[in-house]
Order: structure tokens, then C-alpha cells, then sequence
């Protein structure tokens, strides 16, 4: 049924298209009647909460100056949407500069070698080729390890013969173009029921 309702209102809006340029009127549509009439309604259309800022941000800096909208997903942009008058012409290269943004990048880690009950640190680093600010944070880290996002150090004193196996371990860096994740795997050298846990 939600299919069907979306195409329904994309057909719509196509219609109301065509209708304009039979009328000769798309030179009359400014950028604001194009968002208002066009380009809200199809994402719309689409299930996104145009009228969320928390979903839809309107007039969005990055570094490159100001995007119309921005759509995320848990707080996270997405995508960036730069709107234009119907009657312009979208191959313009300075139209597409506006609205491209990078993902961060993450600097390598490396191996690391650590004995057990003896402290592992390192560092991680990130850039940004847009010079956006970037955050850091830690998902699932092993029992008794700390990730200070700050400092953007990890340490962890492994007593691998105490501790279960967990699963997967996590860094992620996000910027405005989205966000890098980085799993760190851990290999146990010598533990008598299992060579290594993620």
C-alpha cells in the first residue's frame, strides 16, 4: 500500500511538471516555489520527515559554505541536497561543488603487540578533506578497555584469561560527509581454548 501511495504522488508531481512546461511557466519558478512545489513533496513522497530538522536540516554549513537541505539518519547526514530553480541548468559544475562532501579518513593503526596484564595504548588520527570537525567515539570495546575521545587514545591492559570472548570492537570517526568505522581485531597468543577473539 505504501508503495503504490508513493509512486501515486511521484506521478502526481511529474504531472504538475509537465503541466508547467505545456504552460510555458517553468521560466517563472524561482528556487523557493521549486523546493516548496517540487522537491519537499517528492521526499516526501519518499517517507522522509521534511518538516523534522532533526531528520531534514534546512540551510546546512559545511565547509564549503551552505547546502539547502541535509537528510540524516540518527543524527548523521546522509546526503546533502542543493537546490536550484527549475528553470537552471543542474550540469553547471558550481552547483555540484556546492553540495559534495568527504568522509573522513582514518590514519593507519597498524599491529600492535602486547603482553597479558601489560598496558596497550595508541593513538588514532583522522582527517577531513572538506576541514570539517570531526568526532570520535568507541562501540563494544573489550572488558577493561577505555577510549578517550578527546585525547582520541585507546588503552587496554588485556587478562585474557579471565576475560570472555566478545565479538567485535569498534572506532568510528564522523564528519559531516558521514562516517568511517574501523574493526580491531585481538589475537591471543598461547591461550589454551582459543587463538584469537574479535
Amino acid at each position: 500500500m505504501m508503495m503504490e501511495q508513493t509512486r501515486q504522488e511521484i506521478k502526481e508531481l511529474v504531472e504538475k511538471y509537465n503541466k508547467l512546461v505545456e504552460a510555458k511557466r517553468v521560466k517563472s519558478y524561482n528556487e523557493e516555489m521549486t523546493k516548496k512545489d517540487f522537491i519537499l513533496p517528492l521526499f516526501r513522497a519518499l517517507g522522509w520527515k521534511v518538516e523534522d530538522s532533526n531528520e531534514v536540516s534546512a540551510e546546512e554549513k559545511i565547509s564549503k559554505g551552505r547546502v539547502d537541505y541535509s537528510f540524516r539518519i540518527n543524527g548523521i547526514p546522509k546526503f546533502f541536497l542543493e537546490a536550484k530553480a527549475l528553470r537552471e541548468d543542474l550540469d553547471n559544475p558550481k552547483f555540484i561543488e556546492q553540495a559534495i562532501n568527504n568522509p573522513p579518513t582514518l590514519s593507519a593503526i597498524g599491529n600492535k603487540l602486547v603482553n597479558e596484564d601489560s598496558l596497550l595504548e595508541f593513538t588514532i588520527s583522522a582527517t577531513d578533506a572538506d576541514g570539517d570537525n570531526l568526532t570520535y567515539s568507541a562501540v563494544n570495546l573489550p572488558s577493561g578497555a577505555n577510549f578517550n575521545a578527546t585525547g582520541r587514545k585507546f588503552s587496554w591492559k588485556p587478562i585474557l584469561h579471565k576475560q570472555a570472548i566478545t565479538q567485535q570492537h569498534l572506532l568510528q570517526m564522523t564528519g559531516k560527509g558521514g562516517v568511517i568505522r574501523r574493526r580491531l581485531i585481538f589475537y591471543c597468543y598461547g591461550c589454551p581454548s582459543a587463538n584469537k577473539f574479535n
